[in-house]
């Protein structure tokens, strides 16, 4: 299954950018701030939110939840990133 976006909360979400840049490329699909950001493009995001933020439209805070993340890059690479599991491929 392929899902077109997923919330993902980050002590540091201009970390979690950069990281994600580096290790796979990913660029921003908006210019990112420190407390939110679109990784990816129209065909995949990441909804980079600081952690303990109110989910937009709900009364859910946003907290950590075990994920792993598989990424197409034509490369393979495998990080852990604040918790979360991430490999490309």
């Amino acid at each position: 299954m392929n899902i077109s976006e997923i919330g993902l909360p980050f002590e540091d979400v201009l970390g979690a950018v950069d990281v994600l840049h580096s290790s796979f490329g990913l660029t921003t699909w908006r210019p990112p701030s420190p407390t939110f950001s679109t990784i990816g493009d129209e065909n995949g995001l990441i909804i980079a939110v600081s952690k303990g933020r109110q989910w937009f439209m709900s009364d859910i805070i946003a907290d950590y939840q075990p994920l792993k993340i598989a990424i197409e890059t034509g490369k393979q690479h495998n990080i852990i990133y604040e918790g979360y599991v991430i490999n490309s491929k």
